[in-house]
């Protein structure tokens, strides 16, 4: 999962059609929930990922299509089985490579936080920091 990184930011990471992720959305206004975003041939979509209380399964949605009737939809009793190479819903949506997690990760002994706040996240402030680079 690429947890809150922004669509936007995603987007340069899917560069074939197939490419998909899961990511974590919402602000404080809605409430979180997870969306597929994935590429095709013209554009990039994003499916709500959701559990049907009443049907005891997960299915994808379009975020665009609210309206569908909850005895369309096809479910799965995991995540993981959803997302599965061998679903139909896989299939489908064509869903074919995920991408791996971009890494990130910086050493704590090179960065600096300093006291000046950006802004604030939905978990935490944003606070200006300094990144020593090279040796």
């Amino acid at each position: 999962m690429i947890a809150f990184f922004c669509r936007d930011h995603i987007i340069s990471h899917l560069s074939k059609p197939g490419d998909w992720c899961v990511r974590s959305s919402g602000t404080n206004a809605k409430r979180l929930l997870f969306v597929i975003t994935k590429v095709d041939e013209k554009n990039v979509r994003e499916l709500k990922l959701v559990y049907i209380e009443n049907l005891k399964g997960w299915t994808l949605m379009d975020v665009k299509d609210v309206n569908r009737n909850n005895n369309e939809l096809i479910t799965y009793g995991s995540i993981h089985e959803l997302l599965s190479s061998e679903s139909s819903f896989c299939q489908k949506m064509n869903l074919r490579n995920p991408i791996n997690r971009p890494n990130y990760l910086l050493n704590d002994e090179n960065l600096k936080i300093t006291n000046i706040k950006l802004g604030e996240g939905h978990y935490a402030e944003v606070l200006k920091g300094m990144l020593k680079v090279g040796g």
